[in-house]
């Protein structure tokens, strides 16, 4: 997972430091040539975690940041913290998203991002880092997978799904990750539903077009009968 993210983190620009913090389960990045950002991502397991010990945690990174770091005016006002946490599949949500908002909420040293991740969705890597393409590349491929996209919304235990959950929290959790839109030129609905109706049908739609002119309101279901009834409409 680090190597991972680290390499997102290298595709757009960053230098990745793994030496600064500290840490063997973290790195720092930055870049200041076009844009001026500063990340602390650190790797951490919910079976060990709790918001006292990030607190401590984030007292640490800060002082190794500004030890190495302080000749970057502006750097505390650029300074993200990203946390990739594992949890156990079947983990209680409600405790989970309480535990996330008390983090992202903290309003001291760093802005705030947490990740979160399954044992399961750790194999969705290695398949991604199998691809030919680059991991941003393929990130941005995958976001726009309509399939992939309605395994996720419909809830499905599939390894497409849990990949899909996973790379929807990336580009939600990491700023500066973005995709290419694909634009396409609209259909005009009037003309479809023309073509695709009967001329009983258009004639029916052209007398409550007339109806509703008629009316100073939405004409109610009794009025809309009687009017066809008038007009002897079968």
């Amino acid at each position: 997972m680090k190597q991972f993210v680290a390499n997102i983190f290298k595709q757009n620009n960053f230098i990745v430091d793994y030496e600064l913090l500290g840490e063997p389960d973290s790195f720092f990045a930055e870049r200041t040539d076009e844009k001026f950002d500063f990340f602390t991502v650190v790797f951490e397991n919910l079976e060990s975690f709790s918001v006292e010990k990030m607190k401590e945690k984030c007292d640490e990174l800060m002082s190794n940041i500004m030890k190495s770091k302080s000749h970057h005016l502006g750097l505390d006002k650029n300074l993200s913290l990203v946390v990739f946490l594992e949890t156990g599949y079947s983990q209680n949500k409600n405790k989970l998203n309480s535990l996330i908002y008390d983090i992202e909420e903290d309003p001291y040293d760093f802005r705030k991002y947490v990740v979160t991740y399954t044992e399961n969705q750790k194999s969705c890597i290695d398949n991604i880092s199998k691809q030919d393409l680059l991991e941003v590349e393929y990130l941005r491929k995958r976001i726009l997978d309509q399939q992939a996209f309605a395994a996720y919304k419909h809830g499905d235990a599939t390894q497409l799904a849990l990949e899909y959950e996973l790379i929807s929290k990336l580009f939600i959790k990491l700023p500066f990750l973005n995709f290419n839109v694909v634009s396409t030129d609209l259909h005009d609905l009037s003309l479809i539903i023309k073509n695709n109706i009967t001329q009983y049908d258009n004639e029916i739609w052209n007398k409550l077009i007339i109806l509703e002119k008629q009316c100073e309101k939405e004409p109610e279901i009794e009025e809309i009968l009687k009017y066809f009834e008038v007009l002897d409409v079968e």
